[in-house]
Formats: structure tokens, sequence, C-alpha cells
């Protein structure tokens, strides 16, 4: 006979984009393009396109190109 375990984790990830989109209420659709590590930097590029309330996605992208840990950023729309 074997027992039988649940296991509850709550996890919070400091994610630049997913944190923002939660609190802005947007739906977002990622490609991710590529990734490299170099040092203890990660390195990520991708693409984003929102979905929601034009105000909120010109909030979310001028967070995310005043955010220290973004190097580059390039907007379309």
């Amino acid at each position: 006979m074997s027992d039988m375990w649940i296991a509850k984790f709550v996890y919070k990830h400091d994610c630049i984009v997913g944190n923002r989109q939660k609190h802005y209420a947007l739906m977002c659709h990622a490609i991710l393009l590529g990734f490299y590590s170099k040092g203890n930097s990660k390195h990520i590029a991708g693409m984003y396109n929102f979905i929601g309330d034009e105000k909120n996605i010109k909030k979310i992208a001028k967070e995310i190109k005043t955010d220290k840990r973004v190097v580059s950023i390039e907007l379309n729309g």
C-alpha cells in the first residue's frame, strides 16, 4: 500500500513583463526568440504582443522601457 502526498507550492516569479501585465489587466502573447547567460546576467530576446486597453498598453510600455534591468527595447504601435 502506498501513501499519497499532496503538496501546495506558492512561487513568486519576479518577471519584468508578467508582474506588470497582471497589474494592468492585459493579456500578452510572447514569442521567445533566444536567450543566453553571461556571468550572473540572463539575456532574453522576445516579441510581446499586449492585448487590452490602449491606455494601459502605453503605461506598461513606458514602465518596461524605464526598468533598470532592461538593456534595450524596440516599440512598435
